[in-house]
């Protein structure tokens, strides 16, 4: 997987999403972390936002009938959620997705990335490179 300024944070927010059971716009909403360990409100706020953002892109992924993304996204972040990654994680089961799938180790990276983008896009967040944005000025 190849680096990019939000992959680690979306990666993260889809990560979130699937250990929480997967919420509706409205369970998001209704989220309480009173008994946690976040201590602030803004933190609460952002992790709402990061959480209608991953279902936001999953909605429109579906819409757009690119519902294999989605099966992607399902497939390489949902899975065991809550457990660190380990080496070749991630690797491995775009793998097995791609040899499920009958498709490159290739067009599941760019799937992945294309959701990445729409969901960083969704949680407003900049995912321009640097010369891009020096070019654009």
């Amino acid at each position: 997987m190849q680096k990019d300024s939000t992959r680690d944070y979306i990666t993260a927010a889809f990560r979130l999403y699937a250990a929480l059971g997967s919420p509706s716009e409205q369970k998001i909403g209704n989220l309480s972390f009173s008994n946690s360990k976040i201590k602030s409100n803004k933190n609460s706020i952002a992790i709402r936002f990061d959480l209608l953002a991953v279902s936001k892109t999953l909605e429109y992924l579906n819409r757009s009938g690119k519902d294999y993304i989605c099966e992607a996204v399902r497939e390489v972040y949902f899975t065991e959620p809550t457990r660190e990654f380990k080496r070749n994680d991630i690797n491995a089961r775009v793998l097995n997705l791609a040899a499920k799938k009958f498709t490159s180790e290739r067009n599941v990276w760019y799937w992945l990335k294309e959701a990445r983008n729409i969901c960083a896009s969704f949680r407003g967040l900049n995912t321009a490179t640097i010369e891009q944005i020096i070019d654009n000025n």
